[in-house]
């Protein structure tokens, strides 16, 4: 790569890309992607990447940034299998490196989403490295079984050597598997050559699941993939968390043509929905997109799976949320006692409570039989605090003393 400058830790980025590259190359034939050739002028020098036996990659292009100390460089390919497979490096000398490279699988296959997002500087780096399911696995453990079953000794080795790296919020759970990778570390040699392994493992096994992909014939299964995957584009075009750095980079005009026509390539041609018909709970009073990241307010500060990839984050919401509850129908009563009789109090007393517990179980479908008995439990123990609490001061007269049970 021309230009830029290093951090003086861990390897280039673009040996990630070329790995990747080569290995796709073993197993099948690349092609440059239509994206390629909307990213502006000038050349990218090619010793850093693979000889593809054809002219045409002759042309991969770079974006130039405002900045002369800024390199990005971006490819994009297909396959027969493969409906996009791109990657964009960013380099500022002495500053920071980023990489965001991602494989998408044509609507015919329900492979798993790779997905790779390093951002590096002197001191730290974050990482998300994941084979990001197209189904939420919390839901449908089919598909996890389908996927992650086997390799999850593989992803508890790396979980240890790369230990989780705190909130992340349950929104963004439900697009990650077990196997995920979320991690801060210190931006030693040591923890990049373990990235870099991670990697190259990660990728492996994707390459692995696509030459096994059988071909999908059934076109409602084909068009559920394809929807699946425009609401996961659909997602991260609108909360990238590089959106930011990239239009203070090359403005917000450019900025926003790499995120919808490149990185999230897909997002306007695979399905017709929008970001709000996907993800109504965002929606704002004027029809606009709350830009916060989370709208249940729900974090997960430790690995929500265990080591064989079983989720264990409810028992943690559970408890945080249920203790809102609790204190939401303590407050409930109190407003209600203190103007209306027992009976239209009861009645009354906690009408908000099924939009608090459905956000107790973000990641998982509220069918199921151990969250329907969660919530009946919580329902439960809401009537008995609520109306020993009505009782207890309808007789006394106390406005302010709670029963808490």
């Amino acid at each position: 790569m021309s230009g830029g400058g290093s951090l003086g830790v861990g390897l280039p980025y673009q040996k990630f890309v070329s790995f990747a590259l080569e290995e796709t190359c073993l197993r099948t034939t690349l092609t440059p992607h239509p994206s390629q050739y909307l990213l502006g002028s000038g050349t990218v020098e090619g010793e850093d990447y693979p000889e593809i036996p054809y002219p045409s990659l002759e042309k991969f292009k770079f974006i130039k940034s405002s900045d002369d100390n800024t390199v990005f460089n971006a490819l994009s390919f297909s396959a027969p299998k493969i409906r996009l497979l791109r990657s964009l490096t960013i380099e500022k000398k002495n500053a920071f490196k980023v990489l965001d490279f991602a494989a998408f699988s044509e609507p015919e296959y329900d492979l798993p989403i790779f997905c790779a997002n390093v951002f590096t500087t002197p001191a730290q780096s974050i990482v998300v490295l994941d084979l990001n399911p197209l189904y939420d696995t919390t839901i449908h453990k089919e598909y996890k079984d389908k996927y992650y079953k086997k390799i999850m000794p593989l992803a508890q080795k790396y979980s240890e050597l790369l230990p989780w790296g705190g909130k992340i919020t349950s929104e963004s759970l439900r697009f990650f598997s077990p196997i995920v990778i979320w991690t801060i570390f210190e931006s030693t040699e040591r923890n990049h050559h373990v990235l870099h392994l991670a990697f190259m493992d990660y990728y492996k096994i994707w390459l692995e699941l696509m030459d096994q992909a059988i071909k999908e014939n059934n076109k409602v299964t084909i068009a559920r993939n394809r929807e699946q995957q425009h609401k996961y584009l659909t997602w991260r075009a609108e909360k990238d968390p590089g959106y930011p750095l990239l239009k203070k980079l090359i403005g917000e005009s450019r900025a926003e043509d790499l995120v919808m026509e490149f990185l999230f390539e897909g997002v306007n041609t695979l399905g017709t929905k929008s970001f709000l018909d996907y993800f109504p709970e965002y929606a704002r009073d004027d029809g606009s997109v709350n830009k916060k990241r989370s709208m249940i307010g729900k974090s997960f500060e430790t690995r929500p799976w265990d080591a064989n990839g079983k989720f264990i984050g409810d028992a943690e919401a559970f408890r945080e949320l249920s203790s809102n509850c609790i204190q939401q129908a303590k407050e409930t009563s109190r407003k209600l006692s203190s103007k209306r009789a027992l009976p239209e109090a009861k009645e009354q007393k906690y009408t908000h409570f099924p939009t608090c517990l459905g956000s107790l179980f973000p990641c998982m479908s509220l069918t199921h039989q151990a969250s329907r008995e969660k919530v009946s439990e919580v329902h439960a123990r809401m009537d008995e605090l609520v109306e020993l609490d009505l009782k207890r001061r309808k007789g006394s007269g106390d406005k302010d003393k709670l029963g808490c049970g």
